[in-house]
């Protein structure tokens, strides 16, 4: 009750600020009347009896649209700021908040400038003036990335995000983007722990601004050669199921989940589609460990309304996993999974089982040397060499590495009876034995399974 009477004291003035900018917001009207113009001259005459005024009127003739952009860019900004110095608290946090996002631009554009040996006077006149803060004509003195990144922890709002998450090593051309979605991803949770403390309408309005401009930049995304994707993950569904619980926005909450994990399942797919050129990183690997985070995250949060989404990365984990299996791992015994092969081939094509080994390339003189190429340390061995690839190809992502790990051992298990059910039924009184045994195997998968990063 003593807020309500008090607001008019601290608030009163910007509540009439909002109300009369809202006034001012162009009507279906006037954009009818605007797409009617010719020229840009009728366009400025007839933004003259709108709230826009004589924004216009120090142009010279001939109009350009560069020059209608700076002149719209600036009236916003001196509006914004005009509002954020007669406001107080929490609306100038709020406002504040606001002009983080176009800081992150600025300082990016200057990591980027610096990078490519541009002097930073340069660089400041693109810089987006909501963008801009009281210590920005320091950072002029910066010439190298390092100096700009110890005046951006010193002299900038933005100091946290870097301190928590970037350092001053990451400051090279590959890690830019990364650098900047790193940076956006802090930014949008302390704005939306910030706007959730604030609770009401302001934390259900919020939720679905940040969620929506989550997936616009997941939606933008290009991946930097060699880099693997970043889930963004939303950790904030917890608090935000109380804040829309029992509210009739609780069905919006649940389009933006939906958005937002379309939005990075798309995300997996153009990253995936984009590193099959480099021929370092497998686009099934890409896959693999998105989908495996995609499950992880939502099998944590509990969310019945994207059931169809959980089903959805669980069919999308497993293809990519079978794919991966398939292509990058194989067999430590490759010669001899690739002639057992060639034996169940021939069989459907013969009469008889036993007539297999009379086949040339599928003799019993041949599956003699094959076996004896095949000893248990050499087997081993190939165990080995596949375990070093699935390191360096994965991340221990909350288990990954164990699971594709297991995977292969049942695979090897299972072909290790197949092959000797088939030395039986093709080869009988051959006397010709695998020289590695089920319990062979199970040591060296025990020995060499990959350790965590």
């Amino acid at each position: 009750m003593k807020d309500d009477l008090l607001f008019n004291l601290d608030h009163g003035y910007a509540e009439g600020l909002c109300r009369g900018f809202k006034s001012g917001i162009l009507k279906a009207a006037d954009y009818h009347n605007l797409v009617q113009c010719e020229t840009l001259e009728d366009l400025r005459l007839h933004l003259q009896s709108t709230d826009y005024g004589n924004f216009l009127a120090n142009e010279a003739s001939p109009l350009t649209v560069n020059v209608i952009d700076d002149r719209l860019r600036e009236k916003t900004v001196q509006e914004f700021q005009h509002l954020r110095n007669v406001s107080y608290e929490p609306l100038s946090t709020f406002l504040d908040y606001i002009t983080y996002a176009y800081m992150i631009d600025n300082i990016i554009l200057l990591i980027t400038g610096t990078l490519h040996q541009r002097a930073i006077g340069d660089l400041l006149p693109r810089c987006h003036p909501l963008g801009s803060f009281e210590q920005l004509g320091a950072i002029t003195v910066a010439d190298t990335p390092a100096q700009l990144y110890t005046a951006v922890l010193v002299d900038t709002p933005l100091a946290p995000y870097f301190i928590d998450c970037i350092s001053e090593h990451d400051l090279d051309e590959l890690n830019v983007e990364i650098i900047r979605s790193t940076l956006y991803k802090a930014y949008l949770e302390d704005f939306y722990n910030f706007c959730k403390k604030l609770g009401g309408i302001t934390a259900e309005v919020m939720c679905e601004i940040l969620a929506s401009d989550i997936c616009q930049r997941i939606n933008e995304h290009r991946p930097v050669r060699n880099q693997r994707v970043k889930i963004l993950p939303f950790d904030f569904s917890e608090e935000a199921e109380i804040i829309f619980d029992k509210s009739p926005r609780m069905v919006d909450l649940h389009r933006v989940y939906k958005n937002l994990v379309a939005a990075i399942f798309r995300g997996i797919e153009q990253c995936a589609s984009a590193v099959v050129s480099d021929g370092k990183t497998p686009h099934s690997m890409i896959r693999l460990e998105n989908y495996h985070q995609m499950q992880h995250i939502m099998g944590i949060n509990k969310l019945s309304a994207l059931d169809a989404e959980k089903q959805e990365a669980r069919k999308n984990y497993n293809a990519a996993k079978a794919e991966y299996e398939r292509e990058y791992c194989g067999f430590p015994f490759e010669k001899l999974h690739t002639f057992f092969e060639r034996v169940d081939e021939l069989r459907k094509r013969l009469a008889k089982d036993e007539d297999v080994q009379f086949q040339s390339d599928c003799s019993i003189i041949e599956l003699r040397r094959l076996v004896r190429e095949h000893p248990p340390k050499e087997v081993k061995r190939g165990l080995e060499n596949l375990s070093k690839k699935i390191e360096k190809h994965l991340s221990d992502n909350t288990g990954l590495i164990q699971a594709i790990w297991h995977d292969i051992q049942s695979l090897v298990l299972d072909e290790h009876q197949r092959m000797t059910k088939l030395i039986e039924l093709c080869y009988p009184n051959s006397n010709i034995h695998l020289e590695f045994t089920v319990e062979n195997l199970l040591a060296f998968f025990t020995e060499t399974a990959p350790t965590s990063h």
